[in-house]
């Protein structure tokens, strides 16, 4: 039987990562490393403050709660592990991992949750990740990278490497469980990285 899917979340995920990529596309280096080092100082006060006191920390879920994950109510906010994600891929300096990053995170990321609890179940992969879900994150990634990186020089044909972006997006939010590394961080900080060093 499949979970509820929280639409409000979903829909909280995408424009907040449309909002990443408006921002990598809009500004200029430094002001993007200035930005981003602005909202992850954010991040880790409403951390700070949810860990030290407990009203804060039940009003906050009070307000925000349909956002958050049911484990989220005890740990790190997907919110920080994605922005501190994007300051790191800042401080490359170079605006299309960040863009790629953020595009795969935004996009396939929804589209494997949607996957796995609306369509059947033929394989389970991993803890709560089925083979509907690894598929529809793999093509939705190679999709949105190929109709990036079409539009930017790169060094390797987009019809090779941008299935390379979507496989190693997908096998890291694959075993993100099993490496206990939110995904929320390590998808795009992954593609990123994938992008500059190989596509770019």
């Amino acid at each position: 039987m499949h979970s509820a899917i929280n639409y409000k979340r979903t829909i909280f995920h995408v424009c907040g990562g449309m909002f990443g990529m408006l921002v990598a596309l809009t500004f200029p280096f430094p002001e993007i490393l200035v930005i981003s080092s602005t909202f992850f100082g954010i991040a880790l006060i409403i951390e700070v403050m949810r860990n030290r006191s407990l009203s804060f920390h039940d009003e906050f879920v009070s307000k925000f709660g349909m956002l958050m994950k049911p484990t989220e109510r005890g740990t790190v906010l997907g919110f920080t592990w994605t922005v501190g994600a994007t300051l790191l891929l800042s401080f490359l300096q170079d605006f299309r991992p960040m863009a790629v990053g953020m595009l795969v995170w935004t996009f396939a990321d929804p589209m494997a949750m949607l996957a796995g609890r609306l369509l059947p179940n033929t394989r389970r992969l991993a803890e709560g990740k089925t083979l509907e879900g690894t598929i529809a994150f793999f093509l939705t990634a190679t999709l949105v990278a190929a109709l990036f990186l079409i539009t930017v020089t790169t060094k390797h044909p987009v019809y090779v490497m941008a299935p390379v972006i979507g496989a190693a997006g997908a096998f890291v939010e694959l075993i993100s469980r099993q490496i206990k590394i939110d995904d929320n961080f390590s998808i795009p900080l992954v593609a990123g990285l994938v992008t500059y060093f190989l596509v770019i």
